[in-house]
């Protein structure tokens, strides 16, 4: 098996044992940060994690949508889930740079948010509109677009 089809594999796991369809993410989130002794927190430095001895924090910035805090939220815990190894201080910071660790958290949080038969059954219902699979899925219009193109997803002419 693959890395990338790993990568889904825990995102799948992840999902199925903490997210009922009917439920918000913000749910499910919470679900797993009590599992995992996670606090979310708001800060002017957000958008990273850290890791200690008994649980960790996720850090999300304070002036950032809901939409946009569930991507960094599941990319985080795609981290924590992933196994990657923290800087020296405990903490996981994008440092800009497409490494292999980052584009594997992003795929994890991709699969979390929008697992790709639910993703592609909607884009179809919803005609490929951004905006409403967005709404769907909790996440960006940015999201929902990078995923669409992602799994190659495109009206049918």
């Amino acid at each position: 098996m693959s890395r990338w089809q790993e990568v889904i594999n825990i995102a799948r796991q992840v999902r199925n044992n903490f997210h009922d369809d009917e439920q918000p993410l913000k749910e499910t989130f919470e679900k797993i940060c009590n599992s995992k002794n996670i606090e979310i927190i708001y800060a002017p430095c957000g958008e990273h994690a850290c890791q200690e001895a008994n649980g960790g924090k996720i850090v999300l910035p304070l002036d950032t949508s809901r939409a946009r805090d569930n991507f960094t939220v599941a990319h985080e815990l795609g981290h924590i889930y992933l196994n990657h190894q923290p800087d020296g201080n405990g903490v996981f910071r994008r440092s800009g740079k497409s490494t292999q660790e980052e584009i594997e958290a992003n795929l994890f949080a991709a699969e979390f948010l929008m697992p790709k038969d639910k993703f592609t059954e909607a884009a179809k219902k919803f005609d490929f509109d951004e905006n409403s699979l967005a709404n769907e899925f909790e996440v960006s219009k940015t999201a929902a677009l990078v995923r669409m193109s992602a799994l190659k997803l495109r009206p049918q002419s």
